[in-house]
């Protein structure tokens, strides 16, 4: 595993430093660990919590394997906890200070919506840290069983290509534009 995360890091670092900019990473953005609001009548089961808490990683992976920059962020419940409750959103000031400080672009706040045991709708808002506006989102389905790792990591495969189609988007517009 540490061979494969080695050999990952050091072709990240050749691409970053040996390709021209306009091969470089389609664009950086900052996705926050998802929170999750529970309205089912056993809310926050550790498997749900667990699966929940997969998402962002694998969102992660998918957005790099798609040529985003995505800077690791440290794990904080605090930011989960307002990811989940909506403040992030109503209140985006702190994900936008968290963005710029990572350098980046766009912030991905996503959150979990359970509202029965076998489904949950997932949703990404991005935030554009320049503007200081959220400007997209991203939604999927997240069906099955709690333990269903596959599903999992196919709603976040699905959120990772909303995400980059949506910033690919956003971004085009924007230099036709001019601003």
């Amino acid at each position: 595993m540490r061979i494969i995360q080695a050999h990952t890091t050091l072709i990240a670092l050749l691409l970053a430093f040996c390709l021209p900019a306009e091969l470089r990473a389609d664009s950086s953005i900052l996705v926050l660990d998802f929170g999750l609001h529970d309205d089912t009548l056993l809310p926050d089961v550790p498997e749900e919590v667990a699966r929940v808490e997969s998402l962002a990683p694998w969102v992660r992976r998918y957005l790099r394997g798609l040529g985003n920059e995505v800077p690791e962020v440290p794990a904080d419940p605090e930011l989960t906890q307002q990811a989940a409750n909506g403040y992030l959103l109503a209140h985006p000031r702190r994900a936008i200070e968290l963005g710029r400080a990572a350098g980046v672009r766009w912030v991905a706040i996503g959150y979990s919506n359970k509202f029965s045991f076998l489904i949950s709708w997932v949703r990404v808002h991005l935030i554009d840290t320049v503007s200081g506006k959220a400007v997209a989102r991203a939604e999927a389905d997240l069906r099955g069983s709690m333990t269903d790792q596959r599903m999992t990591e196919r709603t976040a495969q699905n959120l990772a290509e909303q995400i980059h189609e949506l910033v690919r988007t956003v971004e085009r517009q924007r230099e036709e534009r001019g601003s």
